[in-house]
């Protein structure tokens, strides 16, 4: 390995403006309906089960800090993976946004 740390970009935190209520809701059941096809994934020889559970675990840190505080502490070990998900996380956050606040 060489120096991970120094390779790795850290980004500065930007706020987030929140969601609406009912959004939040959906968000919460579509992260946890593709979170539990990714745990059926893993038995399943037909589907990917950890793509399937990266993106659920990213779709529910969209609407719950609680979920998102959770995954950065049990992938700080990783952090490759850690900013690939957070991405994903930051993209999937600013597209609900933009499609919730048409002007």
């Amino acid at each position: 390995m060489s120096g991970t740390s120094e390779e790795i970009v850290v980004t500065a935190k930007r706020r987030r403006l929140p969601l609406p209520f009912w959004l939040r809701v959906v968000v919460l059941l579509v992260g946890w309906i593709v979170l539990l096809v990714g745990v059926a994934g893993l038995a399943l020889p037909i589907l990917q089960g950890w793509f399937f559970i990266g993106l659920g675990a990213a779709i529910l840190s969209v609407a719950s800090e609680q979920a998102h505080r959770w995954m950065r502490q049990t992938l700080h070990r990783w952090p490759k993976v850690w900013c690939r998900i957070d991405r994903i996380r930051d993209k999937i956050h600013d597209k609900l946004h933009r499609m919730v606040h048409r002007e």
